[in-house]
């Protein structure tokens, strides 16, 4: 069943595609987040983490 390889393949590509999506909203999210509470020492750790 070619269908369901290639129908696997893209659901690989897809999940690669929405973890790295994922990761870099988190990590711009994170960013915002740290920004706003800048004074907070878990955010101001956290900050130096890219």
């Amino acid at each position: 069943m070619w269908a369901f390889k290639v129908s696997d393949h893209t659901m690989n590509v897809l999940i690669d595609t929405l973890c790295n999506s994922l990761k870099r909203v988190f990590i711009s999210m994170r960013s915002y987040f740290c920004r706003q509470c800048y004074a907070l020492p878990e955010c101001t750790t956290k900050k130096k983490i890219p």
